[in-house]
């Protein structure tokens, strides 16, 4: 499945990251999911959150690594091999 962005719309409130992840926990567990990030995962505060997407990046590994890129932000790749 390919989820385009705007994942809980928490908008820095953890809680609401927590309750949408044991919410998709029935599907996800059934079958790969494939996230992108949206606006609503920024979540880049001065003093609060001093880097961006920490939420995101710490719910939604990506497997970037596996497709030649150096981040989690742009995990899909086209490839002419």
């Amino acid at each position: 499945m390919l989820l385009p962005g705007d994942l809980s719309h928490a908008d820095t409130l953890q809680p609401l990251w927590d309750s949408f992840g044991r919410l998709v926990e029935p599907l996800t567990s059934q079958r790969p999911w494939m996230v992108t990030q949206g606006n609503h995962e920024v979540e880049k505060i001065p003093v609060v959150h001093s880097q961006s997407f920490t939420s995101y990046n710490a719910r939604w590994l990506m497997p970037f690594e596996q497709s030649g890129s150096t981040s989690n932000f742009s995990n899909i790749h086209a490839r002419n091999d």
